[in-house]
């Protein structure tokens, strides 16, 4: 099983990223009921856990950044239920029916084999509980053909093939999406085609056509670099500053960001939310 094993540690800036971050969070609160014992899964520096934090639930959140560590001993020390902690690649260190839900966000595309995971996700999550599962729409992003840009996903999931490996492990999917619209968020609708043409077809084009061009000429090729990815920085080892959240900051983002079940509207990330009978 390969994950990524190193990714920055979410700032909470108000920009487009981190506000989506965050919203795909809020979204969960639909689906997590008072007394909930609820995981994290990828919980990076517990931002999501404080966006939905409940006195009455219990809160559990792994992940696999050893950077983190110190950080949750600070952060949480006088909140006896919210209990996170870092583990090892593949780790899932929970008794079987342990939660009432399993919080999945912006996870499965950084998995190169999902099924070991999904099967975990099953395992710790009690009959009739939920699991909630946030990722990219490849509709907006890349061609049939392609594969993704940022170098951190393995897989970007359509509607079709996420319902499809999510079908292998639970009974009921419901299948949802986010759907963002300016003025706060750009016009992702519009501009995602224009960056998938750049990037899946007239980028490639120009390369082959200068490689075949350097083949007559004799000139070595220069190599580009790959290509920045999406809302990621490089994992630091220096100590980790403790930020203050203001979830009222995100306010008028949230005025633009919506889970819906309606075709009307373009769904930029895909929901689902998963359970099983047994």
């Amino acid at each position: 099983m390969s994950i990524q094993t190193s990714h920055y540690i979410y700032d909470l800036a108000v920009s487009p990223s981190s506000a989506s971050r965050l919203y795909e969070y809020i979204a969960c609160k639909e689906f997590i009921n008072k007394g909930d014992r609820v995981l994290d899964f990828g919980c990076n520096s517990g931002t999501g856990i404080d966006a939905i934090y409940d006195p009455e639930n219990e809160y559990y959140g792994i992940d696999v950044v050893p950077e983190l560590k110190a950080l949750f001993a600070e952060k949480y020390h006088d909140k006896p239920n919210v209990n996170l902690a870092i583990v090892t690649e593949g780790e899932v260190p929970y008794a079987d029916d342990f939660f009432d839900v399993v919080m999945a966000m912006n996870l499965i595309e950084h998995l190169e084999d999902p099924e070991p995971y999904l099967r975990e996700l099953k395992r710790i999550t009690k009959p009739g509980g939920r699991v909630l599962v946030a990722t990219v729409n490849r509709k907006y992003r890349l061609y049939p053909w392609q594969k993704p840009w940022n170098p951190y996903h393995f897989t970007e999931y359509s509607e079709s093939s996420l319902r499809r490996v999510l079908a292998r492990h639970f009974d009921t999917i419901d299948l949802r999406g986010v759907a963002k619209s300016p003025p706060f968020f750009p016009d992702y609708a519009a501009i995602a085609p224009k960056r998938k043409f750049t990037l899946g077809i007239k980028n490639p084009v120009i390369h082959t056509l200068s490689r075949i061009k350097s083949v007559f000429t004799g000139r070595k090729l220069a190599t580009d670099a790959p290509p920045a990815p999406e809302n990621e920085k490089s994992s630091s080892s220096a100590p980790v500053e403790i930020e203050t959240f203001d979830l009222s900051k995100f306010e008028e983002a949230f005025k633009h960001i919506h889970l819906t079940q309606h075709r009307n509207e373009p769904w930029i990330e895909l929901f689902a939310i998963c359970s099983t009978k047994s």
